[in-house]
């Protein structure tokens, strides 16, 4: 699990560059880790980070956000045995929701043509 903790430090560190290529690929990177399933411990830093590539001008910089929010979000809430949910879980999901769905999140994009 440190493997891919430190790989998404890596991938977010990258999506601070300048070039959209770059962050393309972080995005894609990341995108892949939450499809494998794993859960990144520094959400906050990851929800952050896709909220900032929606407002990027970049038509594939927003396509590759587009699909790692698609990925992120059925990792958001690991799944428990009593299908419960608690508060902390609750809290993320909150957070995660308010990012994306505010003004310049994800329904603005959509809408772009």
């Amino acid at each position: 699990m440190a493997e891919s903790d430190e790989l998404i430090a890596r991938c977010l560190e990258r999506l601070r560059s300048n070039d959209s290529e770059v962050k393309v690929d972080a995005i894609n990177k990341l995108q892949a880790e939450f499809a494998a399933g794993v859960q990144p411990t520094e959400i906050e830093e990851v929800i952050a980070a896709l909220k900032t590539t929606l407002r990027i001008p970049n038509q594939h910089v927003t396509t590759a956000s587009l699909s790692a929010i698609a990925a992120l979000f059925p990792v958001l809430i690991p799944e428990s045995e009593e299908g419960a949910v608690n508060s902390h879980d609750a809290t993320v999901l909150r957070h995660a929701l308010s990012a994306f769905l505010s003004a310049g999140g994800i329904l603005d994009r959509l809408g772009d043509n």
